[in-house]
């Protein structure tokens, strides 16, 4: 989960929590209330009773006028009144059995007064001068309004945090959309694109000084990589020019006539150096030269069927027994076997593979097999021969780097580096896999657009 949805959820989390808790404590305020409102109306209305009983007999002075007095909320109500020895001597329940709980009758002895809630109503009882008086009643009005105000709680909630969770996402999305402005170009800066900046403000939040420190960052960063990249440049070529003089040199001493075999030797293998050299100096060259993103400009529509045959015959120039066998696979979907990119650099990563084919395999042949589907092209490089290593195998696309299968030939350890560099130019990839008992396998995949 990313930053802005942790801060909405927590912000919602933390509002439906306290919202719920100032609700809750609304509803019991208000149930205590209501409790408390009842129990004062049933304690006037047995004031009103006492009023109208006789201490000395035990009988009602006016029995009409107990029910013609104004009796507010109450409804359904049930008066007993008990002498000092818990006898009932009156009850307003007529033609049904009377029931009471003679523990209210004992604590209003003790406290004077006494209430509990049944399961549908609320008794209430008090001790005045020589009499019990006990009233049970139920407080329809006043629980109806708790119900209604329970409603209410719970519709309040539900909408409030609804809002509370919509406007909070909208809210984090809204001031994190810088950060998925960076991240958005802070993908798109590479080795070939340093000159990407981060938008600037003149707020002055943490967000705004983070995007003026990165790009303080970057522009360090592009200044040390362009002058890595002009000295890489200017001293492979400047190196360049006197390795050509000295392998034209050396081809007209090795045309002199009358030199003994040693010689010939000798300027054989200096200028296999020398050619390995230069090999190694066009390498470097053309590693600086990827660098630029402004060679995409020269992007264009290659087949690459086309860029395999010609890279194998500019290689069997110089490896006469080199042999391809290439395949289309049966799979494949359209045939059109066309990529976007500059063929003389891809041409340059089928020489790299079939030269090490070249080099290191039992024998000078490679197998090539193209299968394209609707959204990649994908050709497998296949030769027989030792195979790599696993700790090889994860190092063979670093420069100068090379398998213990390749330590007695001439190499520079730069050529799988740059086939690599030049497909990530083209947003391709290139993974290494063997299958047994001496496959080794170069994939390539490039996307179809």
């Amino acid at each position: 989960m990313n930053i802005k949805n942790k801060i909405a959820l927590n912000l919602s989390l933390l509002f439906s929590l306290f919202l719920g808790f100032i609700l809750i404590i609304i509803y019991l305020f208000f149930a205590k209330f209501r409790k408390d409102e009842f129990v004062a109306i049933l304690k006037d209305r047995i004031s009103t009773v006492a009023n109208y009983f006789d201490e000395d007999e035990d009988r009602i002075k006016d029995f009409s006028k107990i029910y013609n007095t104004p009796t507010y909320s109450i409804q359904q109500e049930e008066i007993l009144v008990f002498n000092e020895n818990f006898d009932l001597v009156y009850s307003s329940i007529k033609d049904k059995t009377v029931d009471w709980d003679r523990e209210d009758l004992v604590t209003m002895k003790k406290e004077h007064k006494v209430y509990h809630s049944e399961k549908n109503s609320e008794v209430y009882g008090e001790k005045i001068k020589n009499h019990y008086f006990l009233i049970e009643s139920t407080d329809i009005m006043g629980k109806e309004k708790l119900s209604y105000l329970g409603t209410l709680v719970l519709v309040s909630f539900f909408v409030a945090s609804a809002l509370m969770w919509i406007l909070s996402f909208s809210f984090a999305k809204k001031m994190m959309a810088p950060l998925d402005v960076f991240q958005q170009k802070i993908t798109r800066i590479s080795a070939n694109n340093l000159t990407e900046r981060l938008p600037e403000t003149e707020k002055k939040d943490e967000i705004n000084l983070l995007a003026k420190v990165f790009n303080t960052m970057l522009g360090r960063i592009d200044k040390s990589y362009s002058s890595q990249k002009e000295f890489t440049a200017s001293a492979s070529h400047e190196i360049k020019t006197p390795l050509t003089r000295i392998a034209f040199q050396l081809e007209n001493l090795a045309k002199l006539k009358n030199q003994n075999p040693e010689s010939e030797n000798y300027i054989r293998g200096i200028s296999g150096e020398v050619y390995h050299l230069s090999d190694t100096v066009n390498s470097l060259l053309l590693l600086s030269k990827l660098e630029e993103e402004h060679l995409k400009e020269d992007f264009s529509e290659v087949r690459l069927d086309e860029v395999i045959f010609d890279a194998f015959e500019k290689v069997k120039s110089n490896f006469s027994d080199f042999e391809l066998n290439f395949n289309i696979s049966e799979e494949n979907e359209s045939g059109n076997l066309t990529v976007k990119g500059i063929k003389p650099l891809l041409e340059i990563v089928f020489i790299n593979l079939f030269k090490n084919a070249c080099l290191y395999s039992t024998k000078p042949e490679v197998e090539v097999e193209i299968q394209e589907n609707k959204t990649q092209l994908t050709a497998k490089v296949k030769s027989r021969g030792e195979l790599i290593s696993e700790a090889d195998s994860e190092r063979i696309f670093n420069a100068f780097k090379r398998g213990n299968n390749s330590q007695q030939k001439a190499g520079s350890g730069l050529g799988l580096r740059i086939s690599r560099r030049i497909l990530d130019f083209h947003d391709a990839a290139i993974s290494y896999h063997q299958e047994l008992p001496e496959t080794n396998i170069f994939e390539l995949n490039f996307p179809v657009k």
